[in-house]
């Protein structure tokens, strides 16, 4: 820990960061990175959302924080992230943080726990916790830029795209990328009908959880009605229904299989994937499917609202594994309002990022 805070002090007397007290500890006058742009102020951890199903949904795809799963200090942390055991995640990585101040992976796990939770400032809050302490860690600083995105800050973008240009050019340019292919996707006019004249060959319909009694929920029944519509429009296209058991204890593929088919629609024409956990999930199981049974010209169903961020995903992960793959979509239900399509928008930044292999510990191994 003294070389640590000896290190400190040299880098920060080093760049101009800040000065020193009569007593000789550090008070900063500014939190700058040694590449060049403003750390964030440390935040509080957030309460949490509420628990979901437990152990019950541990193996869905997908499976998070595979990095820390054999890490002794952080496994069990792992488990409640698989569980959906948010505060107590939460409260157990605020602790451990506080505990080894120095152990930077707990910043990581609860960097990715925050991102997928929408908590975007508490997540740039604790990536750039590692920062000062390792201003030129990769992963951190990449995505770094991702939060800040999500933040709608676009000069600590690019001040961090600069950054991360001196840092590894290839990494830069996979996230420069990555803006430029979910920013095209977002500018598209999705509505409830297809936006090109496609023959499709697949109708990928991602999921959503049904009621407690294994009925379709409000939001689900719009994706399956739009489902039908779509399968008599093209009677040759298969139907790839996706969606684990996530909320309710039945799979989001089965009940919609159950429906189309109690609604005039041909079983043989179904594929299942009935243990994905979310979106990026849905995409994985999809494309496994599509390869499988040579797939290739794909119309994606959602809602409205979300068939924007389910397009991006599925296109995405399709490119970042290298499996040809046209795609549209359409949208079940009604159109959403201009503040939930922001919302929804930014989370799609963090949905692709992951899907296109730019989110965790893991992901920037190839470009060291």
């Amino acid at each position: 820990m003294k070389m640590f805070k000896t290190r400190r002090l040299f880098t920060a007397l080093l760049f101009g960061i800040g000065t020193l007290s009569l007593s000789g500890c550090m008070q900063n006058t500014q939190d700058i990175s040694p590449l060049g742009f403003t750390l964030s102020s440390v935040v509080e951890a957030p309460k949490g959302k509420e628990t979901g199903r437990g152990e019950a949904i541990e193996h869905l795809v997908v499976k998070y924080a595979q990095d820390y799963e054999n890490d002794p200090y952080l496994k069990d942390d792992v488990k409640a992230f698989r569980h959906w055991e948010w505060q107590k995640l939460y409260r157990s990585l605020d602790q451990k943080v506080k505990e080894k101040p120095d152990y930077l992976n707990t910043y990581r796990l609860q960097a990715e726990a925050y991102l997928i939770n929408k908590d975007y400032r508490q997540a740039l809050s604790q990536l750039d916790q590692i920062l000062r302490r390792k201003p030129d860690d990769l992963h951190a600083l990449a995505v770094s830029i991702l939060a800040a995105r999500t933040l709608e800050d676009e000069k600590q973008v690019n001040q961090r795209l600069n950054a991360l240009e001196k840092r590894s050019p290839q990494a830069a340019l996979a996230m420069r990328n990555f803006f430029r292919f979910t920013e095209k996707i977002l500018q598209q006019p999705f509505s409830t009908q297809p936006q090109t004249q496609l023959k499709f060959d697949a109708i990928a319909v991602f999921g959503q959880s049904p009621n407690p009694d294994g009925s379709p929920s409000k939001g689900l029944l719009q994706r399956l009605e739009k489902t039908k519509e779509m399968a008599e429009k093209y009677p040759n296209a298969k139907l790839v229904l996706s969606g684990g058991p996530v909320k309710t204890p039945y799979a989001e593929s089965d009940v919609m299989a159950k429906w189309l088919k109690e609604n005039g629609v041909n079983p043989n024409r179904f594929l299942l994937d009935p243990i994905a956990r979310d979106t990026q999930g849905n995409a994985i199981g999809m494309v496994k499917l599509f390869k499988h049974h040579n797939l290739h010209t794909v119309l994606g169903i959602g809602t409205q609202l979300h068939i924007p961020r389910a397009t991006a995903v599925l296109k995405g992960y399709a490119d970042y594994v290298g499996y040809p793959l046209k795609i549209d979509g359409v949208g079940g239900g009604s159109a959403p309002s201009a503040e939930k399509k922001q919302i929804e928008a930014l989370y799609t930044y963090v949905n692709v990022a992951r899907s296109m292999g730019l989110f965790t510990l893991s992901d920037f191994q190839r470009f060291q």
